[in-house]
């Protein structure tokens, strides 16, 4: 997935194309929180202009702070299991 957490390109790196299915844009993006903490993010869907919800790969627990992701502010609302969760909308 994105090999660099310091790049930083707005809607995130090209998949390779067989994985593209798995993502609503075919890339992955690193996101951060308010604490600068990272996380390797696949939107399923992404809003127009702005918006998103997805999957987040995480080192570790999930932060106190939401991820900034594409205008919105997500939560990791269900563990999907070695690192990957589900962010939504928080609240």
């Amino acid at each position: 997935m994105a090999r660099d957490l310091s790049v930083r390109d707005y809607y995130g790196t090209d998949l390779p194309t067989h994985l593209c299915w798995m993502s609503a844009n075919c890339k992955v993006a690193v996101v951060r929180t308010v604490d600068d903490q990272t996380a390797r993010f696949v939107p399923d869907y992404l809003g127009i202009p702005d918006g998103a919800i997805g999957y987040a790969h995480l080192d570790g627990e999930p932060p106190a702070e939401p991820f900034e992701v594409f205008g919105d502010q997500l939560c990791p609302s269900i563990e999907l299991g070695d690192g990957w969760w589900w962010l939504e909308r928080c609240g």
